[in-house]
């Protein structure tokens, strides 16, 4: 089962940081400046997202005897429709930057989606 925060964290953190590098109009005129700016916000993503999974990892450790909580907030009659748009802006967001003619912003795109991929694995 995902736990609701997570999903929603997960969901915000990546649209949040990444829709005003992630316009259409900002991808298809993308200059230096804009690289440096969308560079850093991804990399930040992933980072965090680093972050969150080790907590995972450290929960999983301190939990090893103790029932883990399961929130299911997310379980009503809109669960899937939720988790399916949450999990569409995520990779629409993603592969975005896969589409910018820039090797490193597209490096880190992979590294957000194998994170988020491991993130989503973690959380489960």
């Amino acid at each position: 089962m995902f736990p609701a925060g997570e999903l929603s964290w997960l969901c915000r953190l990546i649209v949040e940081s990444l829709q005003p590098h992630t316009q259409p109009d900002t991808v298809s005129s993308i200059c230096k400046q804009n690289e440096k700016e969308l560079l850093l916000a991804s990399s930040q993503v992933v980072r965090k997202i680093q972050l969150r999974i080790r907590e995972f990892d450290s929960r999983i450790e301190d939990t090893a005897t103790k029932p883990f909580p399961i929130d299911d907030g997310l379980f009503c009659s809109n669960h899937h429709s939720t988790i399916h748009q949450c999990l569409s802006e995520i990779v629409t967001k993603l592969m975005t930057l896969l589409t910018i003619k820039n090797e490193f912003v597209q490096h880190v795109a992979v590294n957000a989606l194998v994170l988020t991929s491991q993130f989503m694995l973690k959380s489960v």
